[in-house]
């Protein structure tokens, strides 16, 4: 990706985008049907959103000849940083010069360019693994997945990786490998860069180690907020209730007597609670903070009693099983304060 200083993201001068097409995604499927694809201007490279079917046709024959095409009648989301092109667009071939090439997109970058590339784009670097994780199982659409972290490193700068599913096994600390198509993201909370290991097309091969000296991997801003600590509960600050959907776990609404979904458009019953607590607690030096604890974890504690959290349980009986807990090992944002696992 030979241009990948170009801005992350920009808004396109004008009524009109010259550009080639990269990274045209399969269609994903929801409340509405789109493709994604990353358009590469003169100065940025600039993610985009198609709602209409009969657009993908030109799209995908840009780029599969690789030739630039201009692109009128589209809007462009603030929020996201996003073209969106919807069924009004018109998509046409450019005729004579343009003034830049074609980018590679899948020529290696380093890791200090990542840092400059939008959201959602694919990436090939060539790393070292440090700072590895122990596995985690995660929950997903399609299922249960292993995961594991780790920082990505060379001789320009690090970044995070997050490994998802058959990759965790395809790594080890200290090697060195070429990562082919891993998808560039922004921490929700930090806004910091990090990549994860794409659901297609993503390939992991071993390589030489880098002949030159490596840069530090620099700390990430989650990590410097996180403390692990012995802690006990000394006191309860509140305890509250909400429902869940059983389809997809989103907080339900009340409409009158009934619990609504919006994602789902679903009435249903008050089946799934979810618990969440303020608790103070003390670590074994003494020191005292408020955190927040929500319902996977108050599970947890529960169980480092010997208890169930049974949706009959009351707030009274809550209150007195979670000031029994004592000598807990657990990792706290204290940014944010959260509780954010329970540690073995």
């Amino acid at each position: 990706m030979a241009e990948q200083n170009r801005r992350s993201s920009s808004r396109p001068a004008g009524d009109e985008i010259v550009c080639f097409v990269h990274n045209l995604t399969p269609k994903k499927s929801g409340s509405m049907s789109y493709n994604t694809c990353d358009l590469q201007t003169l100065t940025a490279n600039v993610k985009a959103v198609c709602f209409s079917p009969e657009k993908v046709i030109p799209l995908k024959q840009a780029i599969a000849s690789k030739s630039p095409v201009k692109i009128k009648k589209f809007e462009f989301n603030e929020k996201f940083n996003n073209v969106v092109i919807s069924r009004k667009s018109v998509i046409q071939e450019c005729e004579g010069p343009i003034g830049f090439k074609c980018d590679d997109m899948n020529s290696e970058v380093s890791l200090i360019q990542v840092h400059s590339v939008s959201p959602g784009q694919l990436v090939t670097v060539a790393a070292q693994i440090t700072q590895m994780s122990g596995v985690k199982k995660v929950k997903r659409e399609d299922g249960c997945l292993d995961e594991v972290t780790a920082m990505l490193v060379d001789p320009t700068g690090s970044i995070k990786c997050v490994f998802f599913g058959e990759w965790v096994k395809c790594i080890e600390e200290g090697e060195t490998y070429t990562f082919t198509n891993l998808r560039v993201r922004t921490d929700y909370l930090s806004q910091e860069k990090f990549v994860n290991t794409a659901k297609t097309g993503c390939k992991i091969e071993t390589r030489k180690a880098f002949g030159e000296p490596l840069a530090p991997a620099a700390p990430l801003v989650a990590d410097i907020a996180t403390k692990e600590a012995i802690f006990s509960v000394v006191g309860i600050k509140g305890i509250s209730k909400y429902y869940s959907c059983s389809s997809c776990s989103k907080k339900l609404e009340e409409q009158g007597t009934k619990l609504y979904c919006r994602s789902c458009n679903m009435k249903q019953k008050p089946t799934n609670v979810q618990w969440v607590s303020r608790l103070r607690v003390q670590d074994s030096t003494s020191d005292q903070l408020n955190i927040t604890v929500f319902h996977p974890h108050m599970v947890k504690l529960f169980e480092s009693q010997g208890k169930s959290l049974l949706p009959s349980l009351t707030e009274s009986v809550i209150e007195d099983i979670l000031l029994d807990v004592e000598n807990i090992h657990a990792s706290i944002n204290i940014q944010q304060g959260k509780l954010l696992d329970i540690l073995e």
